[in-house]
Parts: C-alpha cells; structure tokens; sequence
C-alpha cells in the first residue's frame, strides 16, 4: 500500500452516538519508523518506534474507560494498540515502542461455540456441526453472537462497531458438513477458510466513513502465466525485480498416515486410520496401501475425542437440530479429522522475496497484485520457478519504504504450534 499517514482513533464502549465513540484523536507525526505485517487468512501485527513527546503521550496513553486505541495504516487496514513500552537508551533518547495486531484478531477474545437457552441460563454450545451449508451461509453463523445488529446497542457478546460479514466474488459455493469443539472464534473462522479446495482469504476492514469494523472473506486473484484471463504478473532476477531471496523446502514435520482415536476407553475406544492419498478410511494400523514402505512412512498421532456422536448444536439452512451420527458418519468424520491433521504436517515449500519498490518497476503491490493473489515468482540464482500464491507482507515505513512478501506455506511459529485446535471437515 501507499504510505499513508498513520492516524489514531479511540473507539469506546459507550451506549450513547456512534459519532462520539468511534472517532479519530489526531495524526502520527513524529515517528521514526513503523513496521506493518498482514496476512491473507489471519491476523498480523504492527510495531511503531516514536519519540516520547508531549504530542504523543497523549495519543499512547492508554484510557482509563474501557476504549480501545487503533492506528489506521489507510486502505482500511488497521491495529489495536496491546503493548506500549517507554525506553530511554544510553544516549538519553526517550523513546516508545508500540505493538499491537491488525484487527483480524479481535475474533481470538471469543471462544468458539453459538450460545443457546439452556433452561434460564445462556450457555456457549459444546460441539457445534454445520450441516449441508456453503461459506457464504456458514461464516455469518460462526460470527452471528458477535456482529452488531443495531451499532448503538453493545449487549452480551457483541464486539463494538462489528457488523454482518461481507463476501468479494468467485467465492466457491459447494457445501460443507463441518463439525468443531472448543478453540476461538477465530481458530475457527480461520481453519475452516485454510482448507485447500477454499484458500480463501480473511480480513477485518476498518471502516473509518461509516464508522464500522467488517469481516471480509474473498479469493485472491490467479495472476501467474499458467492462465490468461487476468493480467499476469511476474518476478524475476533477471528482471531486477527481486533485491533479496529465501528459498526453504523443509519435510521435518511430513506425516503421511494417520491414527485417530475417537469416543471411548481403552480397546473399546473407537479408531481409523486415513492417508492424504484417500478420502475413505479404514480400521487397521497401515498395510502399505498408498505407497509409503519403510523410510517414506511417516505416521502421526491423532486424539479426536472431542469428535462427537451427538451434536449439542446442528446448523442447517432449515433451522438448528441435534443429532447422532451413525457409525459409518462417526468413523467418516474421525478421517476427515485425521486429513484435516495430516494437511498441517506438510512439506514446507516457501519463498521469501524484497521486492523492488523504488525507481523503474513493473508492478506496484497494492494496485497491480495484492495480497491473496497467485503470481510467478522466478529467481535462476536458486533455480525457483514457481506460480505461488502472496501469503503475508511486511511494509516498513518511515525515512524509507521497503516491501517484503511471502509466498506459498509459511513456517508454523511456536504461537501457531500452541494454538492448534481440533476440528473436523467433512464434505
């Protein structure tokens, strides 16, 4: 994106006019450089090193009523501040260093689940399966306790200034049964848009005009030279396009089968196996089908217990029911587990590129290509020709711009490893 001016806003918790609790508090002018990392599906974050001034004490000095403080990056991406730190370093230099994440991950402080009447009480369901519905229809489900119907009404679950999800086009409209317990709102959101046949992307727009946070869910474009109906965009060494490089494949963490167990104790405890290669499952330890002898074979635990028989919350297009599964549903969906589990062992195969952004270029990031888009990437210093997709950027900005792009799978960081949630996909 441009290096637009970062401006802050404070948006409160107040049940009085929108206009008076969601408002801009002034302009970042006195910065020395800013750090802005998004992600196609997932929340990013920022850093900010500025002078301590009295200009900005004012703007880093956290409110006492509840509010939240953004800076808006423009091109409706912004973050929430979550860490402020004041340092002075031997030469006497006061100094902030702020840090938060983009918006996207507002939806981590909601715990997975729909809530429903139990009795008088307001409970979170336990399992929640959605059955026979398209992205489209299932998104708005997942988010429904947390968006704002009414802006000025901040009730219960309800995150403030959170509207209805917007969709961009050429979203895939087959449908899914898709099963999960426990986790975020936004683990969910997020694993279910990661799955291969979607790819879909996810961003929280902030919406300064109308005053108003938007979920957006869309696909990026296929820009590479394998098509011909979109412009294609290409980076090259041979182009000069390309300042820095990493190429990494890693196959530490491949798994090629693996053993679910289920509902149950012991020898009773109910157990498939599934490989990638396969969309069926069976109940024996591997036997060699699917051509992974010896070395090649890379087997992988899986504790599915939380995958239930029964339903506490079943959403169909048709309304919420509770069912059971048959035994035939229940093993079919501990494989789908197993898959889902399987597709987070993959073989690493990444590229990390500095792009040119100044003097003579090709493409403008922001305006010919995007995040999300697929492109070719071509460096013959490390052998790579590939059609990737744009998976996460870093911009810095301050005396100078520079631009960092990712392309393809990125490296799981510890903070992924941890919050690897169980779900289960079933088509």
């Amino acid at each position: 994106m441009a290096q637009n001016p970062i401006i802050i806003y404070e948006l409160k918790n107040s049940l009085s006019t929108i206009a008076d609790n969601f408002y801009a508090i002034g302009e970042l002018n006195q910065f020395d450089s800013a750090i802005l990392r998004r992600k196609y599906c997932g929340y990013g974050s920022f850093e900010l090193w500025a002078p301590i001034t009295t200009e900005n004490k004012a703007y880093f000095t956290m409110p006492a009523n509840n509010a939240q403080r953004f800076l808006y990056f423009g091109d409706n991406v912004a973050g929430f501040v979550e860490c402020i730190q004041g340092e002075v370093d031997s030469a006497g230099k006061l100094r902030y260093h702020i840090s938060g994440r983009t918006c996207e991950a507002l939806l981590c402080f909601r715990a997975f689940g729909l809530a429903r009447q139990k009795g008088t009480a307001s409970i979170l369901t336990n399992t929640t399966t959605f059955s026979g519905m398209t992205t489209v229809q299932i998104i708005p489900k997942m988010l429904s306790d947390c968006y704002q119907a009414d802006w000025n009404t901040i009730t219960n679950r309800r995150i403030p200034f959170l509207v209805a999800p917007q969709f961009g086009s050429n979203i895939p409209t087959r449908t899914f049964n898709f099963q999960r317990s426990g986790g975020t709102l936004y683990d969910g959101i997020v694993d279910f848009l990661s799955q291969e046949f979607l790819s879909l992307g996810f961003w929280v727009k902030f919406d300064p005009t109308n005053r108003r946070l938007i979920p957006y869910i869309y696909a990026g474009v296929n820009r590479s030279i394998s098509q011909t109906a979109n412009t294609n965009v290409i980076f090259s060494d041979q182009l000069n396009d390309i300042l820095q490089s990493q190429y990494i494949y890693d196959m530490s963490n491949y798994r090629n089968v693996a053993y679910i167990f289920g509902e149950g104790e012991g020898s009773d405890r109910a157990f498939v196996q599934a490989t990638r290669q396969t969309n069926t499952y069976n109940n024996s330890y591997y036997n060699g089908t699917g051509g992974f002898p010896n070395f090649g074979l890379r087997e992988l635990y899986v504790d599915a217990r939380d995958v239930s028989r029964k339903s506490t919350g079943t959403i169909t297009t048709g309304g919420d029911t509770t069912t059971t599964l048959t035994d035939s549903q229940y093993f079919q969906a501990l494989a789908k587990r197993g898959t889902q589990k399987l597709a987070e062992h993959n073989i690493l195969n990444t590229f990390n590129a500095v792009i040119r952004t100044e003097g003579k270029t090709m493409y403008k990031y922001g305006v010919d290509y995007t995040l999300g888009d697929v492109i070719t990437i071509e460096d013959t210093r490390l052998g790579v020709s590939v059609n990737t997709r744009v998976t996460a950027s870093e911009e810095t900005f301050g005396s100078q711009y520079s631009l960092r792009l990712s392309f393809g799978e990125e490296p799981a960081t510890l903070n992924d490893t941890l919050n690897s949630i169980n779900n289960n996909f079933t088509n």
